[in-house]
């Protein structure tokens, strides 16, 4: 093994290590308050704070071993200066368009005595380390059988060290947090404050997935950048700010997106496709990049081709042209159009029948593969082969936004059950 790779493989180590160190006592934390599956107690982690410093500031207290740890971890990370540049280029653009965020970075800086530049470096490494490739889907009345409203995501990872990386995910799915800014917002997410969020619902119902868009690899075609708000940073925006999915795709229409195929944090999520659901049983599919974004709603049928109240997404951009964009063709990706017509299948096959345990089947399901008799790596529940792409369904979640309600897995789906968790006494608990 080279160095490079020995040194990544004891970063994940020890950053799995990292996970399981408990929270300090200091702010609120709640144990018992979720109904989960089969009455068993989990506990959720609750960071209430009076502006996005005190966020930083808190969260930095909370877990300050742990962001010590990391920052003695990566200290050892090679830094060139175009890793340098990119950094000080970032956060002036954080500077004009995510003042919030930079806040947010500026408290945890203050608690944990690590410098911003610093954190970001340590996020871009985890990010880099941890790229995704996913399955979404939304579905609404008329498609589902009691007019009620699912969002649902599997969350893969990729090799290599595929293994350590499925423990170390897996690891966060224990652990919900809520960042509660007072008098403004609530959001459930999962993973480290600040620099690994996982979102997953805010107060008002709003539901959130998003999928990794792949890009060509052809250097002869054009690939839409520019600078703007990440896609990270409004996706947190829109949990911060919005009620609905109308809210969600005037926020997004109207704002400046940027698009940086490198992929420097927080951009690791730019040309992402993102799916949104809300209480009032609206769902919305988003595929953007720097100019071009399109806005696909449960009763897009002359987008999408499809009955009323589907949604479905697989990692290429489906709905817009991938010539203004930049994402791949479906012709140049192996499973990323099998899994996309997977889903549309099933929903369909269901449609007006569409229920929790029908949405747990789809995220289940390995019938529209490579080998329809078998698990493989173009399923829906993506499993891996040793000559295959070596990517893995990590775990998986669906959200019904008017019970507030997410049912979370810790490990691959087709061997996991969902885990209960109701938000509705816990949000209305703290205001």
């Amino acid at each position: 093994m080279n160095l490079r790779k020995t040194l990544v493989l004891s970063n994940i180590l020890l950053l799995i290590s990292v996970s399981f160190l408990p929270a300090i006592d200091g702010l609120i934390m709640d144990n018992g308050e979720l109904s989960v599956g089969n009455n068993s107690e989990k506990s959720i982690i609750y960071i209430r704070a009076s502006s996005p410093y005190d966020y930083g500031f808190k969260a930095g207290k909370l877990y300050r071993l742990k962001y010590k740890i990391l920052d003695l971890l990566f200290l050892f990370t090679k830094n060139d200066n175009s890793i340098e540049e990119s950094v000080e280029d970032q956060i002036s653009s954080l500077e004009k368009y995510c003042p919030d965020f930079l806040e947010e970075l500026r408290g945890l800086s203050d608690s944990t005595g690590i410098k911003i530049e610093r954190l970001l470096e340590i996020q871009r490494y985890i990010s880099s380390i941890f790229r995704t490739q996913c399955s979404i889907t939304a579905s609404t009345s008329p498609a589902t059988k009691n007019n009620e409203t699912f969002l649902t995501q599997n969350w893969d990872v990729e090799a290599p060290f595929l293994f350590i990386k499925l423990i170390y995910t897996s690891i966060k799915t224990y652990f919900p947090h809520i960042c509660h800014i007072t008098s403004n917002y609530k959001y459930v997410y999962l993973g480290l404050p600040i620099l690994d969020e996982i979102f997953l619902i805010n107060e008002r119902g709003l539901s959130w997935g998003a999928i990794y868009t792949a890009l060509t690899d052809n250097e002869s075609r054009h690939i839409d950048e520019g600078d703007g708000i990440p896609t990270y940073l409004l996706e947190k925006r829109t949990m911060m700010t919005c009620a609905n999915v109308s809210e969600v795709a005037n926020l997004w229409k109207t704002s400046e997106r940027a698009a940086n195929k490198n992929r420097i944090f927080p951009n690791q999520w730019d040309f992402s496709s993102i799916v949104w659901c809300d209480k009032e049983g609206g769902i919305l599919m988003i595929e953007q990049s720097h100019n071009h974004i399109i806005t696909v709603f449960g009763n897009s049928t002359d987008i999408t081709g499809a009955s009323e109240g589907i949604l479905w997404h697989s990692f290429h951009h489906q709905w817009i042209d991938p010539n203004l964009t930049g994402s791949a063709y479906p012709d140049e990706l192996a499973t990323s159009p099998i899994r996309a017509n997977r889903l549309l299948e099933l929903l369909e096959d269901n449609h007006g029948n569409i229920t929790l345990a029908v949405c747990k089947s789809i995220m289940r399901d390995h019938g529209g593969g490579f080998d329809p008799t078998k698990p493989d790596s173009a399923d829906i529940c993506w499993h891996y082969f040793p000559r295959d792409q070596k990517v893995r369904t990590a775990f998986s979640w669906i959200t019904e936004p008017e019970k507030l309600t997410v049912h979370l897995t810790h490990r691959i789906p087709c061997r996991s059950i969902y885990w209960r968790y109701n938000f509705t006494r816990i949000f209305s608990r703290f205001n």
